[in-house]
């Protein structure tokens, strides 16, 4: 992420929507539209007031990888659409992938 600093709110480290969405060169409106998919994707979102915030620790946990809790990050290839671990095929190679 970019270096802008995460507000605190009750002690615990926030990025704001825009800042969030700078810091991994996507839009504001690429986030509501994560958010709004079904599963949810991106790092898990806490809303305060109207206001969706980034936890530091969910952004840092969703930029190393898939989770086991809240949302996950599905762009690894052993994972299939809707997060399920895709079983291992072999082409015709006789390669695994």
């Amino acid at each position: 992420m970019k270096s802008q600093e995460p507000q605190k709110i009750f002690g615990i480290a926030y990025y704001s929507e825009q800042q969030f969405a700078d810091g991994i060169d996507k839009t504001p409106t690429t986030l509501k539209r994560w958010r709004r998919a079904r599963p949810p994707k991106g790092p898990k979102v806490t809303k305060i007031g109207r206001k969706p915030f980034y936890a530091e620790a969910d952004v840092q946990a969703w930029l190393r990888g898939p989770c086991t809790e809240g949302h996950h990050r599905h762009d690894n290839e052993n994972f299939g659409r809707r997060g399920q671990r895709r079983p291992k095929t072999e082409n015709i190679a006789g390669i695994s992938r």
